[in-house]
């Protein structure tokens, strides 16, 4: 079977998450991967389509126009719409979201041209079920062979972190009442790994740059990872990402229980949820006072995401699915 894989600029993360780190994980499972830019243009997207000899086509993200729709119609097998975001909304820039008419068009296309959906998690594959074409559920995986924490061995004050993108810095910023009590309690530096970083009354705080070759190390050193959400259309779609790069990493996590998060995390088996000020808290207090808790946490929370969220079982997940459409 061969496959072609159609996305967006490689420095996008869903491109990279679910195009190109994957890609090889099928190819040793016996799929031809084939990886393509979207072009420029329309009329050369509906070029590649027609003339690519793969058996299915996976269109990474990009909703289309009116005229990509036109372009899509060049495809001689069946086109897969895979994403992992709740494109039909919009994030604004205080952490919000909207209902975007746009992009509600523009997702209505491609639910009318698609020929199946991969989505990163059952919320979003609940807007696609409508139409009874296939849909496919594959969570955004992580690495699994990255650098594991020390949890409750170093010295000096605790390492609580987060990892983001500087729109979602606004998340962040929720729990700075929660913090200022919790650094009235025990010492700990808020260790923000991202291109920006928060001031933040109270605390101190660490700037962490961000790099896709450090990233891994960086999330290593950390005590606790943190995944606030306000619970929003946008924030429902949202695969977990971050939360699975620190269980991965052997790093227990404290998340909202909004959207995936409560997919990913069994409270107080393999993490801990956290709604209220006072129950943020009390998770972070708990979590730096006793390391025993904090170990047996990131353990199951490791295995979490060797069972369900790495690279092997991800690409299995696709391969079963393309196998049946290429054969149909």
């Amino acid at each position: 079977m061969k496959v072609l894989f159609v996305h967006r600029e490689p420095s996008l993360a869903s491109a990279r998450v679910r195009v190109l780190n994957l890609a090889p994980h099928l190819r040793e499972l016996g799929v031809a991967c084939e990886t393509a830019r979207f072009p420029r243009n329309p009329f050369a997207l509906r070029s590649l389509l027609a003339g690519s000899d793969a058996d299915v086509v996976v269109i990474q993200k990009k909703a289309p126009t009116a005229i990509e729709s036109w372009a899509w119609g060049g495809s001689r097998v069946p086109i897969v719409f895979d994403f992992d975001d709740a494109i039909f909304s919009r994030q604004t820039a205080r952490g919000g979201s909207f209902e975007s008419p746009t992009r509600q068009r523009r997702f209505a296309r491609a639910l009318r041209r698609a020929d199946a959906f991969a989505c990163g998690n059952a919320h979003l594959a609940s807007f696609c079920g409508k139409r009874a074409k296939p849909v496919l559920i594959a969570p955004s995986a992580v690495p699994l062979d990255v650098p594991q924490a020390v949890i409750g061995e170093a010295s000096g004050p605790a390492r609580i972190g987060w990892i983001g993108a500087p729109h979602n810095l606004d998340e962040l910023r929720t729990l700075a009442p929660a913090l200022r009590r919790l650094a009235r309690r025990l010492d700990f530096v808020l260790a923000v790994i991202g291109e920006s970083s928060v001031t933040l009354d109270g605390i101190r705080v660490e700037h962490v740059p961000w790099t896709l070759a450090t990233q891994e190390a960086e999330i290593a050193r950390l005590d606790v990872g943190l995944m606030p959400l306000v619970d929003t259309p946008w924030t429902r779609g949202k695969c977990a990402y971050k939360l699975l790069q620190y269980m991965a990493a052997g790093v227990p996590a404290v998340a909202s229980p909004v959207g995936m998060n409560r997919e990913v995390i069994s409270h107080a088996s393999n993490g801990l949820l956290a709604d209220a000020e006072s129950d943020w808290l009390e998770a972070l207090d708990e979590l730096l006072r006793d390391p025993a808790l904090a170990r047996r946490l990131a353990r199951a929370g490791r295995e979490t995401v060797v069972e369900r969220f790495g690279y092997p079982r991800v690409a299995g997940l696709f391969r079963e699915f393309l196998e049946t459409l290429s054969t149909r």
